[in-house]
């Protein structure tokens, strides 16, 4: 097996499967919803090595504790997390599992900001090496080269080009625009720095 694809719902799972059916026994797709405290015993389940080429991760709710408790007991080289990319450095803040609730519509509340993402990276010794409108990369420092370790770069230089500074973010991104709206204020714009 060369990968695992884990989609939670049942019609992207099809296109999923379909999507990977030239990879017949080199990509194992499952169809099921992941929380932090399944997530771990899913992939041991599968036999997923501890260390690992690339951890992608998207599910538009719980992304940062999802990531967290990976991490705890697997090591990607490379990690791409969907961020909340309305929610500029130094805004720290995580959408956090509760296993009590249900949720509908996390679109405008879902994941973790930049900066709290790569306080996590931190934490276990990723840097972040870009951002892609609202996918987050970043590598295991312990692993990269020289030539990837002098692409390194801080939250904040990450979010002005990967989104801010982005001239099209409006046109991948027009449900930005009723945040902006529900809070009266284009935070993206805003300059947190003293």
């Amino acid at each position: 097996m060369d990968g695992i694809s884990i989609e939670g719902g049942r019609k992207r799972a099809y296109e999923m499967l379909g999507a990977y059916a030239e990879l017949t026994g080199q990509i194992t797709c499952i169809n099921a919803y992941v929380n932090p405290l399944t997530i771990n015993e899913l992939l041991n389940s599968l036999g997923c090595p501890k260390q690992f080429d690339l951890l992608s991760i998207d599910i538009d709710s719980f992304d940062y504790d999802i990531t967290d408790n990976v991490l705890s007991q697997y090591r990607p080289f490379i990690i791409c997390n969907e961020i909340n990319e309305r929610l500029p450095p130094p805004i720290r803040y995580a959408f956090l599992y509760d296993k009590e609730k249900t949720y509908r519509d996390l679109t405008m509340i879902s994941s973790a900001s930049v900066m709290t993402m790569s306080e996590l990276y931190d934490k276990y010794g990723y840097g972040i090496i870009a951002l892609e409108y609202n996918n987050l990369i970043a590598v295991d420092l312990n692993q990269a080269t020289e030539d990837i370790l002098s692409r390194v770069i801080s939250p904040q230089k990450a979010y002005e080009s990967g989104y801010k500074n982005k001239a099209d973010k409006n046109t991948y991104f027009p449900w930005n625009n009723s945040f902006i709206e529900r809070i009266g204020v284009d935070l993206t714009d805003k300059d947190f720095t003293d």
